[in-house]
């Protein structure tokens, strides 16, 4: 990901000054590194910046999350608007001021490890999202903001000043002195010795040259903006020193920045394992919590069922008469119980307590961990979810080939071996819009006997629907069902007509009531992904696929997760095709639960 020089932030201030006067909306934070700021000025706008050294207007919709800091962002500045935006002494940082009844100042450090600190109009500090302590400052609340030690404003010196400044320059080079001492970095460095017509690694020796140089910074400041993209970096001026062949322009710098910015496959990947990790440990505790909810239940059942002998030893009242009987394998003066095995069950008896008493306290042991068993469903629900999230983020991350989508495409679909349409629900609303807007009287519609089945349809037009069609949409049917993730070799599925499908009063989203005669086959369960010669995703029956597609590869029911297996289909089809193929197409179309591949 690409971190802005002060020359990229000098570009992008003037940029952000279209947001002036508009008004804070809401604050997220994805990450810890990702703050969003949602405005209003004719219309949503959204800020992003992305520390260490990242910062643009974005175009798409940011993320709900929230981290502590951006909550107390949002509660600071809730209302205020953005009145001015300042680059100070051409450093990588930038001040957004906001006022509402009183000032604010957001300072944004696009440098070393980066940071966002929430001032007061005198630069006291009220917040920062990171604690930071140097020798000359300090970054933390109730001190006051002091800017890095730095020599005053080199960009904006005259010539006289410019000039001495490269003459007591200790640098080798001209390149590196413009790159270090004048904050430039190497890439415009180059370019500002390129254009002088100078040797980089010389030092300039004539006042011609000097002159040549400071003119060239001179009508860089004074260029208007011509975004582009060169060797997947972002620029807000064409660069002459490099070659134009495949550069690319955009609207904005912002926009060429976003498109640029790529978080690195490590962190991506070292987040995908840390919560593979977690939803791992997550789902042992809720095994765990199952197991004792069972096991305390049961304990409390065996008290009732041995109600004989467990009231014989309570009735004794006293622990001292337990000593020698067999029957008893510990006793706890001090907790006054005893411990006992039944059924090789260790349960621990009250002295002092009734049988009613003793058995409720392990039936409330286990009401407890129904609790628990919410909260830990809940928790693994949140992970595999920000799994989801994350193989996205990856999936953006490839260059994807440009295909025409068609309405469809928001319903599973396959194309039969006799190049008929099928289309299937993906959920309770994709189920509902498929019945009530897209049946028509020549149509078939498929459905399982068990719940948790998508409705299916084949649209065949005026087309007769043949026996190999009606067999695969069976097939597509119980593979998309919950009967996959059960790991059913086989399924009963039906098909009826669309005037035998009635939405009836009290009935779900999603639910239909079916009537009259249905026909029934019993398909098994195997499909295949491939992509057409128009390079979409096929997940189908293996007949259609081969029918229809230029590769393919065998699914089954598996152990797999589904997001490693999509991304082991992903490799082989680029590998195969050389095209960058979409992940999350790839997600979308294979069936619900885990796979393998043959």
């Amino acid at each position: 990901m690409k971190s802005l020089t002060s020359l990229d932030i000098y570009f992008v201030r003037q940029e952000l000054m279209s947001l002036i006067d508009a008004k804070i909306d809401k604050i997220y934070q994805p990450d810890e590194n990702t703050i969003i700021l949602q405005l209003h000025k004719e219309g949503k706008r959204i800020l992003k910046i992305i520390l260490p050294g990242l910062i643009f207007i974005s175009t798409t919709k940011s993320a709900g999350d929230q981290l502590n800091f951006s909550k107390f962002l949002r509660k600071q500045l809730a209302n205020y608007r953005l009145k001015n935006i300042e680059q100070k002494n051409f450093e990588r940082i930038l001040e957004l001021e906001f006022a509402n009844k009183d000032k604010k100042i957001m300072i944004i450090e696009l440098f070393s490890k980066g940071n966002v600190i929430l001032c007061d109009p005198d630069y006291k500090i009220i917040s920062a999202l990171k604690v930071q302590s140097w020798k000359d400052r300090t970054i933390k609340p109730n001190e006051k903001y002091l800017y890095p030690p730095s020599a005053s404003s080199r960009f904006n010196s005259n010539l006289g000043e410019f000039a001495e400044m490269l003459k007591i320059s200790n640098k080798e080079s001209i390149v590196k002195t413009l790159a270090i001492d004048f904050s430039f970095g190497g890439v415009y460095a180059e370019e500002i010795c390129f254009r002088a017509g100078i040797d980089k690694k010389s030092k300039p020796s004539s006042d011609s040259e000097i002159q040549s140089i400071y003119n060239i910074i001179q009508e860089i400041k004074k260029s208007g903006i011509s975004a582009n993209m060169s060797k997947n970096d972002a620029f807000p001026f064409e660069l002459k020193s490099r070659d134009s062949a495949g550069i690319k322009y955009f609207s904005s710098f912002s926009e060429a920045l976003e498109i640029a910015q790529e978080q690195p496959m490590e962190r991506i990947n070292k987040e995908m394992e840390r919560l593979t990790k977690l939803l791992d440990t997550q789902k042992k505790q809720l095994e765990n919590i199952r197991k004792s909810i069972d096991e305390e239940s049961e304990k409390g059942t065996l008290i009732y069922k041995n109600y004989q002998l467990v009231s014989s030893l309570l009735q004794k009242k006293d622990l001292d008469k337990l000593k020698d009987d067999n029957l008893v394998n510990g006793i706890n003066k001090k907790e006054k119980t005893f411990a006992i095995s039944i059924e090789n069950k260790d349960i621990t008896l009250n002295i002092n307590d009734s049988i009613d008493r003793n058995a409720s306290i392990y039936y409330e042991k286990a009401k407890k961990m129904k609790h628990k068993l919410a909260g830990a469903e809940k928790a693994i629900n949140a992970t595999m979810e920000k799994l989801k999230k994350t193989d996205v983020i990856e999936a953006k991350k490839e260059k994807t080939i440009e295909i025409k989508r068609e309405w469809y495409e928001k319903f599973r679909w396959f194309i039969s071996s006799d190049g008929i349409l099928i289309i299937a629900g993906r959920d309770a609303t994709t189920n509902d819009i498929i019945i009530k807007k897209h049946l028509e009287k020549n149509d078939l519609v498929f459905h399982t006997d068990m719940r948790g089945s998508p409705f299916v349809v084949i649209k065949p037009g005026s087309r007769n629907i043949g026996r190999q069609t009606i067999e695969e949409t069976a097939v597509f049917c119980a593979s998309n069902s919950k009967q996959w993730s059960a790991k059913l070799a086989t399924s009963d599925v039906y098909y009826i007509g669309p005037e035998q499908v009635k939405k009836e009063f009290g009935l779900p989203k999603g639910s239909f009531m079916i009537h009259g005669k249905r026909t029934y086959l019993k398909p098994i369960l195997e499909l295949a992904i491939g992509v057409t010669k128009d390079n979409k995703i096929m997940c189908a029956p293996q007949s259609a696929v081969k029918s229809n597609c230029k590769t393919m590869i065998v699914i089954k029911q598996g152990d797999v997760k589904k997001s490693d297996i999509a991304k082991k289909i992903k490799k082989r089809f680029d590998e195969q095709l050389k095209i960058k193929i979409n992940l999350d197409e790839i997600m979308q179309s294979l069936p619900p639960g885990d796979c393998s591949i043959g």
